[in-house]
């Protein structure tokens, strides 16, 4: 029997809320967006069902195969920003000014922690205007946009500004189609089956009202995995 690395969600409060899956040919300027709803079996689309919904945390799963149940090898990346904003708000601040962020990253067995400022991409365009838009059109993104966190500056726009121990994907001043690429500790690797699950965890802080399991379970058995359980 194989081992099974494990990792949980533990809330005390409400659900953690998908609120965008990027994939590897759509991130950023192929990114459609609007106000459907979203489950993990969903294609490539930023929901702003929950635009208005406050939050200091977001978590993200980098699933390099597309499952987010394969904890063997998925990146699991919890966001802890400086203060609370609504979704929408978050957006709205990191493209015109950044966003201070700090990562703690788990991938590969190891823990990594990362301290920045997320930019998505300072010309992604008005985001606002985007969460205030009805029904689904495209494209998210006017113009590049990054996905996870490194040391210093993120910003999408600008090749100079990822940094060279970043974890996630993104298009960095290029096409959509970059996008398969994903980044551990700034090494690349190109990943077409890529999946990446954004979600909010609503609240003032995760500390307080739902936080993850940062240590892998090791557990030997060979079925019964579990992605993430709500309590």
């Amino acid at each position: 029997m194989g081992t099974i690395h494990l990792y949980l969600f533990v809330c005390t409060g409400p659900s953690l809320l998908l609120f965008a899956i990027t994939d590897a040919t759509q991130c950023a300027e192929s990114l459609r967006y609007g106000t459907a709803q979203l489950t993990e079996a969903s294609s490539a689309y930023f929901s702003t069902v929950d635009g208005n919904v406050k939050h200091q945390d977001f978590t993200q799963i980098l699933a390099p195969n597309g499952n987010p149940d394969d904890t063997a090898n998925n990146m699991v990346i919890h966001w802890h920003f400086a203060d609370e904003k609504t979704l929408k708000d978050r957006f709205v601040a990191a493209v015109a000014r950044g966003e201070p962020c700090t990562w703690e990253i788990h991938y590969g067995g190891s823990t990594y922690v990362k301290t920045g400022t997320w930019w998505y991409s300072d010309v992604a365009g008005n985001m606002a205007a985007k969460f205030a838009a009805s029904g689904s059109t495209c494209c998210f993104s006017s113009d590049d946009g990054a996905w996870g966190g490194g040391t210093g500056a993120v910003n999408g726009d600008y090749n100079s500004q990822q940094p060279g121990d970043f974890f996630g994907h993104g298009n960095w001043q290029s096409m959509d189609s970059s996008c398969s690429t994903m980044y551990a500790n700034g090494a690349a690797s190109t990943r077409y089956g890529l999946k990446n699950f954004m979600y909010l965890i609503p609240g003032e802080s995760s500390s307080g009202l739902c936080h993850q399991l940062r240590n892998y379970i090791q557990v030997s058995f060979a079925s019964s995995i579990i992605h993430h359980a709500k309590i």
